[in-house]
């Protein structure tokens, strides 16, 4: 089973190729860590994480982007979002409430759960295999029968059900996709004699991936269901894909039309089916150990403290050192040799695990200390130790590395620290917390530092077992409420709206205007893509009582920005979520305005908040059209989201390029905002 952190962003398809990691300890040997720059982000949640020890929760980001999705972040304690499901189970699968057959007679009501997608017989008549034979695991599937309201009949002739399966990687999920698809392309139910197989259209879901439905007919009908042969069958399949998961919904019914003004009945149940595939269902979502009390002081034998790490090829090059005490811990080792010294605490148990391939290696740590309060001291001295590396370098012979320390939202507190030099060698550090256990992963390769966040998405999208265990160590506490009032709503009135990442703030001249930051302030304008109005904070929809804007004006382009806090986390969720929901599926609109077509598409976003990027540029067709557009970052902290609009003489080519430079603005605006945060700055 893959982890979730494609969850950290599905990057790890870009490893392919790639050297595998080599120690640290050998890196640092080497001389390449000479220069260092402190980068700690404080208080985010990093998509790159999230998406790796949680589940592909896919940043949500929309259709078109040129990179891997980014990732929703998963829930802490001073900045809780929905809670990713670690394991693919039941949880992941649609209820008796979602499953709605909307003609307010009846409704789809479950009867059996089951592991596997054959126990049953095929799940769609147009099944050719089972989903284990194109690589899943696990599978379960869910049966529903089709009740009537009034009377609680049951009718047989008719059925839905779901299926829900995971595979090694988002590439082996997407071949799985296509097979389904391409059943359903072409198929002949027995005993039908036609089948007329209709378009798979795209559905807009809130988490980021892909979604599409098919309405197909076959027949004839059974004269003893259809005596006056006037009826056709109806085959509705929904197809979900995200990260390393798929859904396939299968809906079969009879009748002599399929008309739903509001949407079919599956193309309504999508959106929920997608959030249960990557979220999974809140009444058996994990819950949040509690911070209270002493905990476990052993661990188990069996901790899966190597889960999702390579298994042995029969390599001469393979060298596991089994988890035990026995084994050097990671600090006296010098794995974890950051800028300063780290308090290791006292530890009552503890186990380590190493692996080497080649020139790649791994190195693993899972210790108990005496309370919640010791394993967070130990974490925040690690942190510490790294957020501490000050710039050095580089050399004529060494290049010189930055170490980037982020705030991510896995388990209870957690940290990523991300080494990349300008030449070879990457570094990518996990430091997770649950109760008063402390979870390390660490590894190292001869990769560019261009390419660490591969290494972060390979890395993340390997441990979720782990995690697992550790709550399973622990006792829980409800998760946190994210319809509750938001402790601050308020923006102070020193925000700085108006930083920059070089230099100071423009200021205003003969070609230049610059606007706040202030309540009344424009800021981001009002836009729309594919006819929805964007969901996020922008001068068509003010809130002056609880918003900052921003506006810097010039003769080549405009800079808005927007920050809004909202009553609740969940509220600005639902910013993010029905961003999401806008761009998905819009690659191209025209605004009437006699200008060619926009061109939209999405960013990768590693900032390591819950964020989107993207924009649009003018079609060019035969050298004719705009060389103009708009670029677009937006960034929830808490319960507060802020907006950045570029506008300019872009071209594709350059708006690639400003992108990463957005996003840094964004996050150093970010940072800021912690306030928006249960815990504060």
């Amino acid at each position: 089973m893959s982890d979730p952190i494609e969850k950290l962003n599905s990057l790890g398809d870009a490893l392919e190729g790639a050297p595998m990691p080599r120690p640290a300890s050998e890196i640092r040997a080497r001389g390449d860590r000479i220069r260092r720059r402190k980068h700690a982000t404080i208080a985010g949640v990093s998509a790159v994480v999230v998406a790796a020890v949680a589940v592909p929760i896919v940043a949500l980001t929309g259709g078109g982007s040129d990179d891997s999705p980014d990732i929703a972040p998963s829930p802490t304690i001073s900045d809780p979002v929905p809670v990713p499901s670690l394991v693919l189970a039941e949880q992941n699968l649609l209820t008796s409430d979602d499953a709605i057959y909307p003609n307010g007679g009846a409704d789809w009501q479950e009867i059996d759960t089951f592991e596997g997608d054959t126990q049953g017989g095929p799940a769609s008549p147009c099944q050719r295999s089972s989903l284990a034979e194109l690589g899943a695991e696990p599978i379960f599937q869910r049966q529903f029968d089709f009740v009537v309201t009034d009377t609680r009949d049951v009718e047989p002739s008719l059925y839905f059900n779901q299926v829900v399966a995971e595979f090694p990687s988002g590439a082996d999920a997407q071949a799985a996709y296509d097979e389904v698809k391409a059943w359903h392309d072409d198929c002949l139910p027995s005993p039908a004699e036609f089948y007329n197989a209709g378009e798979f259209t795209p559905v807009a879901v809130g988490i980021d991936g892909s979604a599409e439905v098919q309405l197909s007919t076959f027949g004839p009908v059974d004269e003893a269901l259809d005596p006056s042969g006037d009826e056709g069958w109806f085959l509705e399949t929904g197809l979900v894909l995200t990260g390393d998961r798929v859904a396939m919904l299968t809906q079969v019914v009879h009748g002599q039309d399929y008309n739903w003004p509001e949407g079919t009945p599956v193309e309504q149940m999508l959106p929920v089916a997608a959030e249960r595939l990557a979220l999974g269902n809140d009444e058996t979502a994990p819950e949040d150990p509690s911070d209270t009390g002493e905990g476990p002081t052993t661990i188990p034998e069996d901790f899966p403290l190597t889960a999702g790490w390579p298994e042995d090829d029969g390599s001469s090059e393979y060298q596991l050192d089994q988890p035990s005490i026995d084994n050097q811990a990671m600090i006296p080792a010098g794995d974890l040799d950051g800028c300063q010294s780290i308090d290791a605490g006292d530890a009552s148990d503890r186990l380590t695990a190493r692996l080497s391939i080649g020139s790649s290696a791994y190195s693993r740590e899972v210790q108990l200390f005496a309370s919640p309060d010791d394993a967070g001291a130990f974490l925040d001295s690690a942190q510490d130790s790294f957020s501490a590396c000050a710039a050095e370098g580089p050399t004529d012979t060494v290049p010189s590395f930055t170490t980037e320390v982020l705030s991510i939202g896995v388990g209870q507190e957690s940290w990523l620290v991300t080494r990349a030099s300008d030449g070879i060698g990457r570094v990518v550090i996990y430091l997770v917390r649950v109760g008063n256990a402390v979870f390390i992963h660490l590894a190292s390769d001869e990769g560019t530092g261009d390419t660490v966040h591969a290494l972060v998405s390979e890395s993340g999208t390997s441990f979720a077992d782990v995690i697992r265990a550790m709550y399973d160590l622990e006792g829980g506490d409800p998760a946190p409420d994210l319809n509750a009032p938001a402790a601050t709503t308020e923006i102070p009135d020193n925000f700085p709206l108006d930083a920059v990442v070089d230099g100071e703030p423009p200021t205003s001249d003969g070609e230049t205007t610059v606007d706040g930051p202030g309540a009344d302030v424009a800021g981001v304008r009002a836009q729309t893509a594919c006819g929805a109005t964007l969901s996020m904070p922008n001068a068509g929809d003010p809130d002056p009582e609880h918003e900052l804007g921003y506006s810097v004006s010039a003769l080549v382009g405009y800079e808005g920005r927007t920050l809004r806090a909202y009553p609740t986390v969940q509220d600005a969720l639902d910013q993010l979520t029905q961003l999401r929901a806008d761009l998905q599926g819009c690659d191209s609109d025209s605004e009437g305005d006699g200008l060619s077509d926009r061109l939209w598409r999405t960013f990768a976003n590693h900032s390591g908040y819950d964020a989107v990027t993207f924009g649009y540029t003018y079609e060019i067709e035969d050298g004719v059209g705009a060389p103009a557009g708009q670029l677009y970052t937006v960034v929830r902290v808490g319960n507060a989201v802020v907006a950045i609009e570029w506008s300019g003489e872009y071209s594709a080519e350059y708006q690639t390029t400003a992108a990463p430079d957005q996003v840094e603005l964004a996050r150093l605006i970010a940072a800021e905002m912690c306030i928006f945060t249960v815990d504060g700055c």
